[in-house]
Order: C-alpha cells, then structure tokens, then sequence
C-alpha cells in the first residue's frame, strides 16, 4: 500500500471496515493527506514491516493503541510533521523495530507515554524528536542499540533521554602506546601505513551491497536488505549503470507504473520521496551522511536536466 493515497490532499473516505491482514508495506500510505482523519483502529496491521512515513504531514489523530505492530522494522518518519497526531500508542511491541528515525519529528503535538517500548533493536533514532515541541516524557528506561546520542534527537526540546551506549575505553590501551613508543620511528611508521591500508581495503569490500539475481534480494554483510518495493526497483535500476549519470526522469517509468494515469507532479513528489527514503536508511547502513548517497548535477551540454548518480558500490551475484 505504498504512496497509496499520498499526495491525496483531499481524501477522507471511511476505510474502518478493510481487511489488511496481509500487507507489509503501509509506507507513505496517507503521506501528505490533510484531511484524512477517519477510524482505522480495527484494522489488522500484523503482517507490516514498513510503516515508514505512513502519516508523513498529515492531520490524523485517530486511536491506533490497538495495532499489533510486532513485525514492524521501519518506522522513520511515520508521524514527522504529523501536527495534530496525540494519541496513546503504550500497548505497542516494537520489539522488532531498527529504525526510528524522524519518527516523531515536528509531530508538535504528540506527548504520550512510550517509556515501557522495549527498543533494544533500534540502530538508527537520528531526528527521532527534532522539533517535538510538546513532547516531556522519561525514556530513561530505553536502552537502545545506539552508541552516543543521535544527531538531533531532541533538537529545540528537552527531556530525560534513552541511555544510549557509551564508547569504553579500552584497558590495555596505555600499556600499548608505552610499548610502541619505545619502537624505532621507521618501524613505527612503516607498520602503521601497512595496517592503515588493510583496514581501508577491507572497509572498501565490506562496503560493497550485493545484489542475487536468483532472489532478486540486496545484501549487506551477508544480511538481507529488506526494502519497500519502490526503493527496491530505484536500487536495481542503478545497478547495472553504477558508474554513470542518469537523467532523474528516467526513474519516473518505475515509479508510476502502479499509477492508472501518470500524474506529472505526483511521480515528481514520490521520486524525491523515494531518494529521501533510500539516503536515510543506506546512510544508516553504511555509517555515512545521507548527503555522501547521491550526487546530483546539471548534464554538462543541456543545462535543464538533471542527472542523478549513486555512491554506493553495487555488485551482481548469483549466490551470496
């Protein structure tokens, strides 16, 4: 159900009677919907993994206490700028849950207590309650999987924060650098250009996402990539043409063609959703900033289009 009603400003139907009891990917579904507020509290979301930006800048308020959201995974960004949204979500299990970025992100109104959340599979919190203004709760109970505190995770807003890991110092330090010091210079320098360029060639294949053609899946050191469709198909169009510039607009055939008629400005919003999407979660991946993902630039003899590569190593195989 990606981007099913996104954009849809004016949208407001009555969808309390569906039966969503299979799908996985509630991502974007009411993206940008300023009228949509209606009772969705029955529906069965226990097969979702993805419900990133599902209520992305729309007005929704409705009770969803009830939700087994047990398999969730990806939940960034899905109340960011989601104004109005202030209701109790204690009986959730996001036990499961890696990425909670940006997940309450300028939601200006939200101030429930979440503090019994077991969090401790989350990787990435990075925005988590950047602008939150409302938001006082105690989350010193959560002991996430996150090592220092997250870029902007209470920006503009104060309260008792996770205990996140701390970065130990190791105890055989000392002892070390008092024996390498007595090392000759040459020696010293020589040994530590050698062990510089096996970590950095071992940082270069680890880095490298890899694609099997028989599952058509992406991994990462060995771990399968779980990405929404739409990322998925943007990932794979890159594959093959990794070293080269490609025109933005030669995306728009895979990102509408789950459209009944292509609508130029909604294929134009779900593209930049979509880079948005895939810079959050590769950045977390591969522990860069989501600006160092892709490089955009004006083609160098027709200024008016825009070219779009990625900095991802990408590589085909046919088992992993």
């Amino acid at each position: 159900m990606t981007f099913m009603f996104g954009f849809s400003e004016e949208f407001d139907a009555d969808l309390s009677y569906w039966n969503t009891g299979k799908v996985i990917y509630f991502s974007d579904m009411f993206h940008g919907t300023k009228n949509f507020n209606s009772d969705v509290s029955n529906w069965n979301v226990s097969s979702g993994t993805h419900f990133n930006g599902m209520f992305y800048d729309s007005n929704f308020n409705n009770p969803i206490n009830s939700w087994n959201v047990s398999k969730a995974i990806n939940m960034s960004g899905m109340f960011d700028d989601a104004v109005n949204f202030n209701q109790p979500l204690f009986n959730w299990d996001v036990s499961n849950l890696e990425n909670m970025g940006g997940m309450f992100a300028e939601a200006i109104s939200f101030n429930q207590n979440i503090s019994m959340w077991n969090v401790q599979k989350v990787e990435n919190m990075d925005n988590m309650f950047r602008n939150a203004s409302s938001f006082s709760q105690d989350l010193s109970t959560w002991a996430p999987n996150v090592t220092g505190i997250p870029s902007n995770f209470q920006k503009n807003n104060s309260f008792i924060i996770p205990r996140f890991k701390v970065v130990e110092n190791d105890a055989n330090q000392n002892t070390v650098v008092t024996a390498v010091k007595f090392l000759i210079i040459p020696i010293l320098l020589l040994g530590f250009l050698v062990f510089y360029f096996i970590l950095k060639r071992q940082a270069l294949k680890k880095s490298v996402i890899l694609f099997n053609r028989d599952e058509n899946t992406f991994y990462y050191k060995g771990k399968k990539l779980i990405l929404n469709p739409l990322n998925h198909k943007v990932l794979k169009l890159f594959l093959n043409k990794k070293t080269l510039f490609l025109p933005i607009t030669q995306f728009n055939e895979v990102l509408s063609d789950d459209l009944d008629k292509e609508n130029y400005l909604t294929v134009n919003k779900r593209r930049e959703r979509v880079f948005k999407d895939l810079s959050i979660e590769l950045s977390a991946l591969l522990n860069l900033s989501k600006e160092e993902i892709f490089v955009i630039r004006n083609n160098e003899f027709d200024r008016r289009i825009r070219e779009i590569k990625i900095n991802i190593p990408l590589k085909e195989h046919a088992t992993i």
